[in-house]
């Protein structure tokens, strides 16, 4: 278990401001929870201060990595 601590967060969750600084819980590679003034017993702690999070951004559509040199390769018909 990990506690991410005192991370400026970007959410799109409607409970929370668009930006705050906060804390994340992280539990079987999972976000578990996020808020204020978090605490986890026996989670390592990780300080985040002046470092962003953008907690489930998920880009869903990249190409990058599928080919060597970022183009499809299309095969003749």
């Amino acid at each position: 278990m990990y506690l991410l601590k005192n991370a400026e967060i970007i959410t799109m969750s409607p409970d929370y401001e668009k930006r705050f600084k906060g804390d994340i819980i992280i539990e079987n590679e999972r976000i578990a929870q996020i808020g204020e003034h978090l605490e986890a017993d026996s989670a390592q702690i990780i300080d985040l201060e002046g470092m962003t999070v953008l907690p489930g951004f998920v880009d869903a559509h990249s190409h990058i990595g599928m080919w060597e040199d970022g183009n499809r390769r299309h095969q003749p018909i």
